[in-house]
């Protein structure tokens, strides 16, 4: 875990019990809508605190899947993209391909890593949250952090991040233990809540494979400085 004062204050956080007397029912709603689908203003800069505040949980993700030179790796809910070449730096060869219900997300992430967008490195496309848009077998990584409580259908979702999952590839989800949920009080506002034995039963569904939970904790600095310690899982499952 970092150092506290080296932390990063994000809205999440801000918005946990003592916090919560400046921040009203409607505020609540709106962060809640912001980080369910960053647009406008307002959603880049979510999407950039989000980004900072994501990074512990991203890398964990990545570190998970066992990338290897010239895999194809799809990320969904890419937010800003900020993270994307410090990702792709570390594995040359890599092919990275973002999918975000976002148009303003698109846009910006495309922004910050025009470089790679150039030579073909890396690809954002929009998507509906429903469908993965991409041909059987396409990736054979895939990662998403913070997303699942969104999906409108969860079993179907994860069905179709599986079809596009080549055989023997990995996939990672990320998410925040139901434990930590207790304490934001936007979460009320359009999320579900899941748990291993959830996400368990949603890949038996989709035909994939649970191969770990990684329980893992970070630390997140609220508004008024003081520290709050995130607990979050890693789910791997693999496809056969």
């Amino acid at each position: 875990m970092s150092d506290t004062g080296d932390a990063p204050v994000d809205p999440v956080t801000s918005a946990m019990a003592g916090d919560d007397q400046t921040i009203n029912e409607d505020e609540l709603r709106e962060l809640a809508s912001q980080l369910r689908k960053p647009e406008g203003a307002a959603g880049l800069e979510t999407a950039t605190m989000m980004n900072e505040t994501n990074l512990t949980m991203t890398l964990a993700a990545f570190e998970s899947l066992g990338v290897e030179p010239n895999n194809a790796i799809l990320e969904i809910g890419f937010g800003n993209g900020g993270h994307v070449a410090q990702l792709l730096s570390k594995n040359p060869g890599v092919r990275y391909t973002g999918l975000d219900i976002s148009e303003s997300m698109v846009a910006e992430a495309t922004l910050r890593n025009q470089g790679l967008v150039d030579t073909g490195t890396a690809l954002f496309h929009l998507g509906d949250g429903i469908q993965v848009p991409f041909a059987d077998s396409s990736f054979e990584r895939v990662f998403t952090v913070n997303t699942i409580y969104f999906w409108e259908d969860q079993q179907g979702y994860l069905a179709e991040i599986g079809r596009v999952t080549a055989p023997g590839g990995s996939i990672a989800i990320v998410y925040i233990t139901p434990e930590f949920f207790d304490v934001l009080p936007f979460t009320k506002y359009g999320f579900t809540r899941p748990d291993d034995a959830d996400l368990r039963k949603l890949a038996n569904s989709a035909g994939l494979t649970v191969d770990n939970f990684d329980h893992q904790s970070d630390e997140v600095v609220r508004k008024d400085g003081t520290a709050a310690t995130r607990s979050f899982t890693v789910a791997r499952l693999s496809k056969r």
